[in-house]
């Protein structure tokens, strides 16, 4: 119930955080996900990590590999690139 609370709040702010503009389209983050691992996308999250909004953005390489790339939604910058 806690966490279920905690997880509304946070669903909530993020809600918030995107409709007044302040994190970048999702079409702009899987382009810049899409230069840095070229693939097929399986999967898009949107997380609260320390105050920062992180895209964790899944896909699946011509080589059949899964690797994720971690994007800060506020500005674009790839803060990770790995192997899922």
């Amino acid at each position: 119930s806690d966490d279920k609370a905690k997880h509304a709040r946070e669903h909530e702010e993020i809600r918030a955080t995107m409709q007044r503009g302040e994190v970048l389209p999702l079409s702009r983050i899987l382009e810049i996900a899409q230069q840095q691992v070229p693939g097929d996308v399986i999967e898009v999250e949107l997380e609260s990590k320390r105050g920062a909004l992180i895209y964790e953005i899944k896909v699946l390489t011509e080589s059949g590999r899964v690797r994720e790339v971690k994007i800060d939604a506020r500005n674009g910058t790839v803060l990770e690139i790995e192997d899922d």
